[in-house]
């Protein structure tokens, strides 16, 4: 009974806008990924941001979270074109943590018939270890 009297759940939700930005995607000409330059301009792009963090016993925390990435317009409504996620695990201790983390964007066909121009799937995983000093300057 006392683990789960030790469970903590903290969810989040965010949403903003990405100022104007044009992303440049430009052939590589090794591996010959995209056939010619292609740019996207993100004008009007807003994201939404869901994030969860489940915590045990002060020291081991399991979170994970998606962001959306999408163009608002009037005829249109939302026209999502690229999707992130995170997935991860960590023990900390005494400023010392050893985690996990998968993290991956893919990009998202509107539902309308417009092509978003690029299709690159990332993915990363990593194994880590970071240390942590926490120092009060003045009191």
């Amino acid at each position: 009974m006392l683990f789960l009297k030790s469970l903590i759940l903290a969810m989040s939700i965010e949403g903003g806008m990405i100022p104007g930005h044009t992303l440049a995607l430009s052939a590589i000409p090794d591996n010959n990924i995209y056939s010619s330059e292609t740019e996207i301009n993100t004008d009007h792009a807003y994201y939404v941001d869901m994030q969860s963090d489940v915590e045990a016993m002060k020291y081991a925390h399991i979170y994970g979270g998606m962001t959306v990435f999408d163009w608002a317009t009037k005829s249109q409504g939302m026209r999502p074109f690229r999707m992130d996620f995170t997935l991860g695990a960590k023990l900390s201790y005494s400023g010392l943590t050893i985690g996990y983390e998968h993290g991956c964007f893919h990009p998202m066909t509107p539902l309308s018939n417009q092509v978003i121009g690029y299709s690159i799937d990332y993915s990363v995983n990593r194994l880590y270890v970071k240390a942590e000093i926490k120092k009060q300057f003045f009191n």
